[in-house]
């Protein structure tokens, strides 16, 4: 009969002699053990049944790359932002001038993204185009990445699109896995796709997904709170009531 304690005694003395040779020839003792770069999952992206800390690092930085090649994203910064650009005249509707009003909306933001975690509340940016949405989405975008959070970021339009290559079988990634993996994600140009009802129950079920998991999102529309919920309907509507609805004034940039 095999005895088991014997050969595992007979392995680990094996071991020794050979990290012993190994360095009477002068090579340190773990010369012919494979260089790993994760010593948690030994470069497997696995650990414990989920994705490692490398992978997921390295998803991040594919996500970052990607979104790199655009010149909006390196532009898209807190410091490049200006408030110039908004009327110093003050709104005799609002009671303020709508640059005091977005540098209230700036300092907000930036102290978002500064102190950002995984108990951040949703935001919904609502307002014209050219008014700075992007610009401050892609700056939070910025600031968290370099922080090591990994954030989604994409237009309702690319979305709705992976989910229909998703549906009939032609997508080559999961989307749910990839919300579900990020720390934030921002969905930008909402209500400038086309509308079919597919797309509108993709958003539905998107915005659902997030505020049942407590997943921080920022959405990103031209429409207001209003015309945004007569797009998606009632559904949406009572969901958005968990987001913080972020007003942007001024006239287009």
């Amino acid at each position: 009969s095999v005895n088991i304690s014997e050969i595992a005694k007979t392995n680990l003395e094996a071991q020794a002699r050979k990290k012993e040779l190994l360095e009477k020839n002068g090579y340190p003792a773990d010369y012919l053990d494979v260089p790993y770069t994760c010593k948690k999952c030994n470069d497997s992206g696995i650990l414990k049944g989920k994705l490692c800390e490398c992978h997921l690092a390295l998803l991040q930085k594919l996500s970052v790359e990607g979104l790199s090649c655009s010149p909006i994203l390196a532009k898209s910064t807190f410091e490049s932002f200006s408030l110039d650009y908004y009327s110093s005249i003050k709104d005799v509707e609002l009671g303020f001038s709508h640059r005091d009003i977005m540098g209230g909306v700036f300092a907000m933001l930036k102290n978002y993204a500064e102190n950002f975690g995984p108990d951040s509340p949703s935001l919904f940016f609502s307002g014209g185009t050219g008014l700075g949405k992007t610009h401050l989405a892609l700056a939070i975008f910025n600031v968290l990445t370099a922080k090591g959070y990994s954030v989604y970021y994409a237009s309702a339009r690319k979305v709705i699109k992976q989910l229909n290559n998703e549906h009939f079988g032609k997508g080559d990634t999961d989307l749910n896995e990839e919300f579900s993996r990020n720390d934030l994600v921002i969905i930008d140009d909402l209500g400038a796709e086309f509308e079919t009802p597919f797309g509108t129950a993709a958003i539905n079920e998107i915005i659902d997904d997030a505020v049942l998991m407590g997943k921080p999102m920022i959405l990103v529309s031209n429409l207001d709170k209003n015309v945004f919920e007569q797009r998606y309907g009632e559904r949406v509507a009572s969901r958005l009531n968990a987001f913080e609805i972020i007003q942007f004034f001024g006239t287009d940039i």
